[in-house]
């Protein structure tokens, strides 16, 4: 009887140490909700044209615009996930892409950068990597007349 006892409590301890790591490894549903609330807010945040004003090497500190390059560039982010650039008014990309983690922006699946909104119209895209370039972006303002 004491043999049948200490199995049941074993196969109990499995049970609820099992449960306790999937408790801690899966989501609630108020935390997927969550997610899935700041991700739209994201892409609704991202929405739009975006104008290129400079981009910063991280190393050298170096400085690009529009001036020092001689080329304008501009992106745009569609609520449907498409992602475009521009380079002085002829389209150069056209890809699909998702947010991930409520911050970075997967693009066709392997380029990934960290997304940064600062108030409705500055936009700071980052490559996810130590060395990495970040670029400055303002949104274009959509003439209402």
């Amino acid at each position: 009887m004491i043999k049948y006892l200490r199995f049941g409590f074993f196969i109990f301890g499995i049970f609820a140490t099992t449960s306790l790591i999937f408790s801690q490894i899966i989501p609630s549903e108020t935390e997927i909700e969550n997610t899935l609330r700041e991700e739209f807010s994201l892409v609704d945040k991202l929405t739009g044209t975006w104008i290129w004003i400079k981009t910063k090497e991280a190393l050298s500190g170096k400085i690009t615009t529009p001036k020092t390059t001689g080329h304008n560039y501009r992106i745009e982010f569609t609520k449907d996930s498409i992602y475009r650039v521009f380079k002085d008014s002829i389209k150069i990309s056209d890809n699909k892409y998702s947010i991930e983690y409520n911050t970075y922006i997967k693009i066709k699946g392997v380029l990934i950068q960290s997304a940064t909104i600062i108030g409705r119209d500055t936009l700071y895209l980052n490559d996810v990597c130590p060395d990495c370039p970040g670029s400055m972006y303002i949104r274009k303002k959509i003439n209402t007349k």
